[in-house]
C-alpha cells in the first residue's frame, strides 16, 4: 500500500555549535528583523555606526509599488497550518528489485511520485547482486541499507530512500542498524529551502520483522509526536506507521499498488466477423464507385465505403496495455488477475486464494509455452521470430519517451517548413520536357493484370502503419480476393490516365529522432506514411521500371538491384586497391561522399534522364504525377501541421523513392582509366589508382568534375 502522506520519521533538529561561537535562536533573530535592536547589548560593538540600519532610518530601502499580496492577519492564520514541507510516500512492495520499471513508470507518468520529496521503502529484498545504477530512479537520489549476516537471516528485508533531488541535494547518512529485531536507516536531510524554524530535517525509516506494528504503538515512547498514519494500509490493519513532530503536519491517504496502465482502442477480429466482412464485400457493386470520370473521386468514394464497411461490422474494444506485462503474458492470465482483484475489493479471502492459485498455474504454464516456442524459433532457424522474441524479452518494443515541445502545433508547422525548404516550383521546365513525352494508347499502354494484384496484396505486411486512406495492410491481405477486383481497375484507371490521385499521394510525415535528444530541426529523420494500396501499385511499377532500364544501369551502382548488398560494393573497392597495390610503385586515393538525397530529387532533371532511358512514355508521365503537388503533414507526437504542397524531392518510405534516385544518379560515372565511382544508393566513393609516376591532379580533376555534376543535378555532397 502506498501512502501519499509522510513515510518517515520527520523531525526538526537544532543545528548544535560546538565551535563556541556565538548561536542565535530564531526568536532572536526575528525580533532582530523587527525592532532593529539586539535582544543583548553589545553585540554590535565592533561594527561602525554608518553601516548600521536602523528601523525608520533613511538607509532604509523604499519601493516605489509594494509586490505580493499583503494578507496581514489573514495570511498568517491560513499559513499557520500549511508549512511547505514536501509530500512523501511511504511504501512496502515485499521486493522492489522486481517493481523498479514499475516505480520508473509512475514516477514518469504520475504526479503525486514526481512530486514527492521523499520515498521511503521496507522489504526492499536487495542484495550484493542488486548494483546502486540498477536501482537509480532519474531526478532522485538513493540511500539503501541491505539486510546483512548480523539480522540472523539471508534474504528479504532491506530499506531504501529515494530523495527528490529538485528538493534537496544535500543529505547525509547518519546511522544504518541492521540487527534481528530491527533495520534502521538514518539520514539528515538539508533541503534548498527551509520554513522558518526549521533547520534540517531527519529521515529515519525503520523495519521490524518481528513485531506486529498494528498492535504496537509509539505515543509512549515518542510523547512530543504525531502519529500522521489514520488510514489502514493493509487488511485493515495499519503497519505503516509515520512520526513528526509537528502537529497535523500531513495527511496520509491510501493509493493503490505500483501500476500504470496504457489504453488502447483495438478492433476485435473474430472469424466471424471476418466472414461477416468478406459477405459485405462480396454482395457490393463496386462498379458503381467507377462511374466518376474523375479518379479522385472515385478513389475516396472506394476507401470510403471499405471504411464504411469496417466500422459498421467490425466491433471495438478498449484494452489495457500494463509496461511491466512479461512476454508470456496471455489473457487467461489477465483474466486471472482481474478476478484476483474482484475477490480482494470483495474481502473474500478463500476467493483471493484460489485466484492466486489458478494464476501461478497459468504462469508457469505460459512460461513454459513460452520458452517451447523459444526453442522451436531457434531450432527451425527462423531468424525473425527469432528476433521478434529477443525484443518481446528485453522489452525492446516498449514506447520511447515522446520528444518534448511547449507547443506541439506549432512545432509540427515548424518541421514541416523545414521540410519544404527545397521546394521550388519547376512546372514550367517539366512541362518543356513533357512536351517530347507523347503517350499513344494503341502501343505503349501498360495493362495491370488481376492476379498481378492479389498476389501484391497477399505479400504486404501487415505491421506495417497505415496511411492518410485509413485503410490498413491486415484488411488489404485478408482480403486480397475480394479487394482486388475493384483495386485492379482503379490501378489500371491511374495508368491510362497517368494520374496518381491525391488521396494517394496524400503523407504523414513522422519526424523520426536521429538522436537521444534532439535539438535541431536536423536532428529528425522525416518519414513518410502513404497510402498501402499505393505501395503495392508502386511495387507493381517498380518492377516494370526495373526491366525497362536493367540494360542501361550502371554496374558500379550496387544498391536496389537482384543479388546485390552493401558487401558485394566493399568487396569491389578493396579488390580494387589491394589488386592495385601489387604493383610496388602504386597507391590509391579515395573520396567518401553522402548525398543529402531524396529531398533533392527535381522532377525535370529526372524526368530528362527517363527520357534518354527511353522507358515507356505512360510510366514518365505517371511518374511526373506522383512527384508533383504532393499534399503532406508532419505529425509530431499527437499534432498534425498545416496542410502544405509540395513539388520537389520524394517521399522517404515510399517504395519508388530508392530506385528513383539510383537512376537520377546513374550518369554519375568515371570515363578515365584507373578510376571508379562506386555507388550504394546516395553513399558514393571516388577511387583513383595512381602509381608514383602519375601527377596528384589527376584525382583533384576527378573530383572536380564529380562537384561539377552535383550542381548541375542540384545534389547536397557531405
Amino acid at each position: 500500500m502506498i501512502l501519499a502522506g509522510p513515510v518517515t520519521q520527520c523531525m526538526a533538529e537544532d543545528p548544535i555549535n560546538n565551535s563556541g561561537l556565538r548561536t542565535y535562536s530564531c526568536s532572536e533573530l526575528l525580533g532582530l528583523r523587527e525592532s532593529g535592536t539586539l535582544p543583548s547589548p553589545g553585540l554590535l560593538q565592533d561594527v561602525p555606526g554608518e553601516l548600521c540600519r536602523h528601523h525608520g532610518g533613511k538607509y532604509r530601502r523604499s519601493r516605489a509599488r509594494k509586490r505580493g499580496r499583503r494578507g496581514g492577519i489573514r495570511w498568517r492564520i491560513r499559513s499557520a497550518t500549511k508549512l511547505p514541507l514536501p509530500p512523501m510516500l511511504l511504501c512496502n512492495p515485499r521486493s522492489l528489485k522486481n517493481k523498479l520499471d514499475d516505480l520508473r513508470q509512475q514516477v514518469g507518468a504520475c504526479y503525486e511520485y514526481r512530486e514527492s520529496g521523499i520515498m521511503a521503502f521496507t522489504e526492499t529484498w536487495f542484495g550484493k547482486d542488486v548494483p546502486d545504477n540498477f536501482i537509480q530512479i532519474e531526478g532522485f537520489s538513493h540511500v539503501r541499507l541491505d539486510r546483512d549476516v548480523n539480522s540472523g537471516k539471508l534474504r528479504g528485508g532491506g530499506v531504501c530512500i529515494y530523495i527528490n533531488d529538485s528538493w534537496c541535494r544535500n543529505l547525509a547518512v547518519r546511522d544504518r542498524i541492521c540487527t534481528p529485531d530491527l533495520e534502521l536507516l538514518c539520514v539528515t536531510l538539508r533541503p534548498h529551502y527551509l520554513p522558518p524554524g526549521i533547520y534540517q530535517f531527519v529521515c529515519v525509516r525503520c523495519l521490524c520483522p518481528t513485531q506486529r506494528t498494528h498492535h504496537s504503538s509509539l505515543n509512549k515512547t515518542l510523547p512530543g509526536f504525531d502519529q500522521y498514519v489514520k488510514c489502514s494500509t493493509r487488511n485493515n490493519n495499519i503497519l505503516e506507521t509515520c512520526y513528526g513532530n509537528i502537529k497535523d503536519a500531513y495527511t496520509a491517504r491510501a493509493r493503490p499498488p505500483l501500476k500504470n496502465s496504457d489504453h488502447n482502442t483495438v478492433k476485435v477480429w473474430t472469424n466471424d466477423k471476418l466472414e461477416e466482412l468478406k459477405g459485405c464485400f462480396l454482395c457490393t457493386d463496386w462498379d458503381i464507385f467507377l462511374k466518376d470520370t474523375d479518379i479522385d473521386s472515385a478513389t475516396e468514394a472506394t476507401t470510403d465505403y471499405i471504411n464504411f464497411c469496417i466500422e459498421s461490422v467490425i466491433p471495438t474494444k478498449t484494452i489495457k496495455r500494463y509496461p511491466n506485462n512479461k512476454s508470456y503474458f496471455t489473457p487467461d492470465i489477465m483474466d486471472c488477475i482481474k478476478r484476483k482483484k474482484g475477490a480482494f475489493k470483495s474481502g473474500d479471502k478463500a476467493a483471493v486464494r484460489a485466484a492466486q492459485k489458478d494464476l501461478n498455474l497459468k504462469i508457469t504454464s505460459a512460461r513454459h509455452q513460452h520458452k517451447e516456442r523459444a526453442e522451436q524459433n531457434l531450432a527451425e532457424c527462423n531468424t525473425k521470430k527469432l528476433w521478434d522474441s529477443i525484443r518481446h524479452m528485453t522489452n525492446m518494443d516498449a514506447k520511447k519517451k515522446p520528444p518534448f515541445a511547449h507547443n506541439e502545433i506549432t512545432r509540427a508547422n515548424e518541421l514541416n517548413n523545414f521540410y519544404m525548404r527545397f521546394n521550388v516550383d519547376n512546372s514550367a521546365d517539366c512541362a518543356d520536357v513533357l512536351e517530347s513525352v507523347i503517350c499513344d494508347l494503341n502501343v505503349d499502354i501498360i495493362e495491370i493484370d488481376l492476379e498481378t494484384v492479389i498476389k501484391t496484396f497477399k505479400t504486404i505486411q501487415t505491421k506495417k502503419a497505415t496511411g492518410p486512406d485509413g485503410l490498413s495492410a491486415f484488411i488489404l491481405k485478408s482480403f486480397a480476393q475480394e479487394l482486388s477486383p475493384v483495386w485492379v481497375k482503379l490501378f489500371q484507371f491511374s495508368m491510362d490516365t497517368y494520374t496518381v490521385p491525391r488521396l494517394w499521394k496524400k503523407s504523414i510525415i513522422l519526424p523520426i529522432p536521429k538522436k537521444v535528444s534532439p535539438q535541431e530541426d536536423n536532428d529528425y529523420r522525416p518519414v513518410a506514411i502513404t497510402s498501402n494500396a499505393f505501395k503495392s501499385l508502386e511495387k507493381i511499377m517498380i518492377e516494370k521500371l526495373q526491366t525497362a532500364v536493367e540494360p542501361a544501369l550502371d554496374k558500379y551502382q550496387f544498391a536496389y538491384t537482384k543479388n546485390r548488398t552493401t558487401s558485394d560494393a566493399i568487396a569491389t573497392v578493396m579488390h580494387l586497391v589491394l589488386k592495385h597495390l601489387e604493383n610496388p610503385a602504386g597507391y590509391a586515393r579515395l573520396l567518401f561522399v553522402d548525398f543529402s538525397a531524396f529531398n533533392l530529387i527535381q522532377p525535370h532533371i529526372l524526368l530528362k534522364k527517363l527520357v534518354q532511358l527511353n522507358v515507356n512514355p505512360f510510366l514518365i508521365r505517371w511518374y511526373y504525377s506522383f512527384l508533383s503537388n504532393r499534399p503532406q503533414q508532419v505529425k509530431f507526437n499527437s499534432a498534425l501541421s498545416d496542410l502544405a504542397v509540395c513539388s520537389t524531392g520524394a517521399p522517404q518510405g515510399c517504395v519508388s523513392s530508392p530506385f528513383l534516385f539510383t537512376l537520377y544518379t546513374n550518369d554519375c560515372v568515371s570515363s578515365e582509366p584507373n578510376q571508379f565511382t562506386v555507388k550504394f544508393s546516395d553513399d558514393t566513393v571516388i577511387l583513383s589508382l595512381l602509381t608514383k609516376h602519375t601527377n596528384l591532379s589527376v584525382h583533384q580533376l576527378a573530383v572536380d568534375k564529380f562537384v561539377n555534376w552535383c550542381d548541375a543535378v542540384t545534389l547536397a555532397a557531405y
